[in-house]
């Protein structure tokens, strides 16, 4: 287990490394000036974090993390600015089908030891979206406007985006299913 910072020093550029658009941010100032961050996203901090440590020796690195994330959203849309994050990486290796299984394995494996049996896990990995939007030679702005959509968990104009692309309907319906969350039961 790893415990992160809730606040991190950043500079103006380094505000849209951080997961969440920018605008989304809640940024403040330290006694000498220094902009900080309340954390927007963990998975961000956690690569930070592993990138300084320099941990190569002992890779690959499975790390588990849990804490409040912070988000500026906008007054009477009903969002939370501040929620739980629980999450799990590994870092330092290739990331193949085995690892996936591994992570969503123990995620579920948690959650049933828990006494919970209904849930949804939702996983991420943008280079796998992305090989399989060009292998079906969907072009590059649309790959980049659908990972957009995807990053700022924006699922309706990711939705709307697909529909419109201009790709065979077996191709959208693949994708669509590669990118929704799906219940995992026990």
């Amino acid at each position: 287990e790893i415990v992160l910072p809730t606040l991190m020093y950043v500079d103006d550029d380094s505000v849209s490394d951080m997961g969440t658009p920018a605008e989304k941010t809640y940024r403040l100032f330290d006694r000498q000036g220094n902009l900080l961050v309340l954390r927007p996203d963990m998975t961000p901090v956690v690569a930070r974090f592993a990138s300084r440590l320099g941990w190569s020796s002992s890779l690959p690195l499975r790390l588990y993390y849990q804490g409040s994330v912070f988000r500026s959203e906008d007054p009477g849309g009903g969002k939370r600015s501040e929620f739980l994050q629980v999450g799990g990486e590994i870092i330092g290796a290739d990331c193949d089908a085995g690892m996936a299984v591994e992570l969503i394995a123990t995620a579920a494996k948690c959650l049933r030891a828990a006494g919970i049996h209904d849930f949804q896990i939702g996983f991420g990995h943008m280079t796998a979206l992305q090989d399989v939007l060009l292998t079906l030679g969907c072009p590059d702005v649309a790959v980049q406007a659908l990972k957009d959509c995807l990053n700022r968990r924006d699922f309706v104009g990711f939705e709307r985006f697909l529909q419109a692309a201009d790709l065979p309907p077996p191709f959208k319906d693949l994708i669509a299913d590669l990118t929704i969350q799906h219940d995992v039961r026990s």
